[in-house]
């Protein structure tokens, strides 16, 4: 049985049903913003002025020149699915049935073992009552807890365990040997006074248990046993001595197991893994952008102003995937016996699915039929996974112009930008089996269209204050041919101070802006920070957030470095780290790579 298929699942998301889409947002091109924590709309120290605001090219009388190109990276929840070992997950059930049941030894008279051993001697009990014990590690347990055994030479019969579970239950079936009567007479013991039972029991499994060599998985078991359990002992340990044992024996009769870490390596990743699919289910995003481009602007005067061009090609993708809400519970075929997994607490539960369950609150009906229409697993789940993604090329001409007015001074700009765009949209619908990868499917859609940004910016005595509206003709590119994305208007407000080498920016997204995300539709950007800009370097660190993420992503700290201007590093990251194949990486994080020179 396959599940997630973690390359699938990384680039997959949601359908998007609607016709008309609106995204996208902001975005941080360049490599000085992206470090002071996205704030650029009144950074006058910058050479990205055309994208945060095109009223910056009337202002500082330089030349400017700047090339960036990134990534971004965001996830929730989809990148964990990367570790999880389905094949361990499927082995549970068979775990513990192995533990209780492998090749079937006959312990009868006149059978003897490999080597020619006569295991029972002629003054054993009649055939009929002796014990097929577990050729494994159950079977020792057996042993140990039954003794030296009435046939002496370590064999047994159904009086020994007779006798046991009597004694156990402190009456005089101890000394009985039909072993019918020992089993109903230590339920109804059970029964008044569970508590003792239980524990008796458990002290006596755990001591046979140590004599055999120990099994964490059994001893997990035993140690989570509960009073609703003690009954179903007896029966289990009936079965279990007459060789008819499976997984469905083990599991009903002990009204489901609880399984505990215990310091058990694959118990402690069959916990996590459970537990990240099942959180995955609840909740999913990943999406990646990458935004690139080369700016240039000439020497603003008093009379023309200043003018920008650019070239800035930038990718959008995001997605969830979209689980059969019929489909959602984690039970597992084990060989034609339906177990369902859970979580309660750090322990693992498995429940038996089926009209032979006896837990409490399980499903009762055929175990098959109950797999195939509620399990996650089922060839008849209809999940959903989709890519919408949309490429943006852009060819922004800028224009800023400045007016003193004696109390400081006011700057305007605009900006018309012409706009190629490549939509993509390639969606898939069925089992786990038949999502294990994306075809292509039809080719990219093609769109063109123009936007127009406006801006403002008033300064004085180093300290300037900006607006910028972008996209104000809510430009529209086509997703696919039945699909439009529309770039909604955004508007962003900054502040920023600046005094020799040392700059200080905050910008805030006036509204929330849209994006490609199903689950997480909207982002609202604060954040800022400061810049140290000497002769050959500069250094930058800021932080920044989202006001409108759902996830509890955290604050994003921000930082950069500039060396001789052809070489600028700027990095975004969170401190919410997920683990990746023993690798911890942040949900959230951006590397840009560039430079920039004004002279």
């Amino acid at each position: 049985m396959r599940i997630f298929n973690s390359k699938t699942l990384l680039f997959s998301g949601v359908l998007l049903s609607l016709s008309q889409v609106q995204a996208l947002e902001f975005g941080g091109m360049g490599n000085i913003s992206a470090s002071m924590g996205g704030a650029g709309v009144a950074l006058k120290n910058s050479q990205w002025g055309l994208y945060y605001n095109p009223a910056l090219l009337g202002t500082t009388k330089k030349y400017r020149f700047a090339y960036s190109f990134g990534a971004t990276i965001r996830d929730h929840n989809l990148l964990k699915l990367a570790n999880v070992d389905i094949k361990n997950l499927q082995s549970l059930p068979s775990q513990i049935s192995g533990i209780f049941s492998t090749t079937q030894k006959a312990v009868s008279r006149g059978v003897s073992s490999a080597s020619g051993t006569t295991l029972l001697g002629a003054s054993t009990l009649a055939a009929n009552d002796s014990l097929e014990l577990p050729d494994g590690y159950f079977g020792e347990v057996i042993k140990n807890l039954l003794g030296n055994g009435s046939g002496g030479n370590g064999t047994f019969t159904e009086g020994d365990l007779a006798k046991f579970l009597g004694s156990v239950a402190g009456n005089s079936m101890g000394n009985e040997n039909d072993l019918d009567k020992a089993v109903e007479n230590f339920k109804k013991v059970a029964q008044e006074n569970p508590e003792k039972i239980l524990g008796d029991i458990q002290d006596k499994l755990l001591q046979a248990s140590a004599s055999a060599g120990g099994n964490a998985l059994l001893d997990s078991i035993i140690k989570n046993l509960d009073s609703d359990s003690v009954s179903g002992l007896a029966d289990l340990l009936k079965d279990a001595s007459k060789g008819d044992i499976d997984v469905s024996k083990v599991v009903g009769a002990l009204n489901g197991v609880e399984i505990s870490q215990n310091g058990d390596a694959s118990l402690s990743k069959a916990i996590k893994d459970i537990q990240t699919i099942e959180n995955t289910l609840k909740s999913n995003n990943f999406s990646l952008s990458s935004q690139n481009g080369l700016v240039f602007q000439t020497k603003p005067n008093d009379d023309v102003g200043g003018f920008g061009i650019g070239i800035f090609g930038s990718a959008f993708a995001s997605g969830s995937a979209s689980f059969d809400s019929t489909h959602n519970r984690l039970i597992i075929d084990a060989g034609g016996q339906y177990v369902e997994l859970g979580i309660s607490g750090d322990k693992i539960t498995l429940d038996l699915v089926g009209s032979s369950a006896k837990a409490s609150g399980t499903s009762s009906g055929n175990g098959k039929d109950i797999y195939d229409s509620s399990s996650v697993f089922s060839d008849s789940a209809k999940h959903n996974i989709s890519l919408s993604g949309l490429i943006v090329g852009e060819v922004p001409v800028g224009y800023g112009h400045s007016i003193n007015i004696g109390a400081g001074e006011i700057s305007v700009g605009m900006t018309l930008k012409y706009l190629y765009g490549v939509g993509y949209h390639v969606s898939k619908t069925g089992n786990f089996n038949t999502l294990s990868g994306i075809s292509l499917g039809n080719a990219p859609t093609m769109s063109h269209n123009f936007g127009i940004d406006i801006g403002a910016l008033y300064s004085i005595k180093g300290f300037s204050v900006g607006f910028v509206a972008k996209n104000i003709n809510e430009p529209a590119l086509k997703l696919s041919e039945t699909e439009k994305i529309y770039l909604n208007p955004q508007l962003r407000a900054g502040i920023a101070y600046q005094a020799g080498f040392f700059s200080l920016a905050f910008d805030a997204d006036l509204l929330p802006n849209h994006t490609l995300s199903y689950v997480a539709p909207k982002n609202q950007m604060v954040g800022g920070g400061m810049m140290f800009d000497f002769k050959y370097v500069d250094v930058r660190v800021g932080t920044m957030y989202d006001l409108r993420n759902p996830f509890n992503e955290g604050v994003i700290f921000t930082g950069g470095i500039n060396l001789f201007g052809f070489l600028d590093i700027a990095v975004q990251s969170n401190t919410h780290l997920t683990q990746i194949r023993g690798m911890n990486i942040p949900s959230y994080f951006s590397l840009k790579v560039g430079g920039g020179f004004s002279w």
